[in-house]
């Protein structure tokens, strides 16, 4: 199966509710903050050539997590991204 291209967040509801079926939404925050995260790592690449100014892996998914999904309290994350995705499991296995 492959997903359509969710551009919105009202793209993605609309979907959901036709298809009466919210993994599109979900499907839609994943991209959305596997892109922030992409994102920040890029400029940290970009904007700090030398490695030891890089902060990486200091907690930022975590942060970048909480305003895309909500609260989730920590014993319940693996939960939440326990989706059979190959996408999902590989950025899982990169947290």
């Amino acid at each position: 199966m492959h997903l359509p291209i969710l551009k919105t967040h009202d793209d993605a509801l609309a979907l959901a509710q036709s298809a009466d079926d919210y993994f599109y939404l979900a499907a839609y925050k994943l991209q959305v903050w596997i892109s922030e995260l992409q994102i920040e790592a890029l400029a940290q690449y970009a904007e700090k050539p030398n490695p030891a100014d890089r902060q990486m892996q200091t907690g930022q998914a975590w942060r970048a997590f909480q305003p895309v999904f909500g609260h989730v309290r920590d014993q319940s994350f693996d939960r939440v991204i326990a989706w059979p995705s190959p996408l999902v499991l590989k950025q899982r296995n990169a947290i």
